[in-house]
């Protein structure tokens, strides 16, 4: 009877979660993979398919727990890439990465127009302009700088930064092969949970 349902739709629903406001879970579809097997990037699948999922999650030391609704879930290899993305620092010298960066591997491929001085930094997804930030992060300039007061030495807020900067960085995930048996039904719906919980003292 399984024939019957050769067409059949598994629809798959990723909830990642974590314990810290400044660390980075996510799930998604190993693109790549899907190609290699099926010569196509996939969105949905049959019963007995197998389904590969990529894990990104910063810091690399997070500790990761799953669970499904259904089906069978394996440890699939990980891997790095190399990515390369364009970023808009709007109104203050902090932008946000797709993706969680290897820790090192930001690097700025350009400027587009105006640069901001100093060497970028990334934290995980966070990129900021060190050069630029103040001690709550907002853009400051030398006291005696156009638009700034106050004693010497001394530093104040300026206009608010607008920058485009072209950056590359390597991104690492973990590995999952998920496969859902033949069911007796037309689409079946699959959620997997996964939460980190990061380590004291590792951010």
């Amino acid at each position: 009877m399984a024939d019957l349902y050769s067409n059949a739709s598994v629809r798959l629903i990723f909830s990642p979660v974590v314990d810290r406001a400044d660390a980075h879970l996510d799930i998604a579809l190993d693109d790549a993979m899907h190609r290699r097997l099926y010569g196509e990037a996939r969105s949905s699948f049959g019963y007995g398919d197998a389904v590969f999922l990529r894990v990104y999650a910063w810091p690399a030391s997070m500790r990761l727990t799953f669970a499904l609704s259904d089906g069978v879930l394996a440890v699939a290899p990980g891997g790095e890439e190399l990515r390369t993305e364009t970023l808009c620092f709007s109104g203050s010298a902090a932008a946000t990465l797709s993706l969680p960066a290897v820790d090192g591997t930001l690097a700025v491929q350009r400027w587009l127009g105006r640069s901001l001085p100093g060497a970028l930094r990334c934290t995980g997804r966070q990129v900021t302009a060190p050069g630029v930030l103040g001690g709550a992060g907002n853009p400051v300039a030398p006291v005696g700088a156009v638009g700034a007061v106050g004693a010497v030495g001394a530093v104040a807020p300026v206009a608010p930064v607008a920058a485009v900067a072209e950056v590359a960085y390597r991104t690492a995930w973990a590995g999952r092969r998920l496969v859902v048996p033949w069911r007796d039904a037309p689409a079946w719906t699959v959620c997997l949970a996964v939460r980190g919980e990061v380590e004291e003292g590792s951010l």
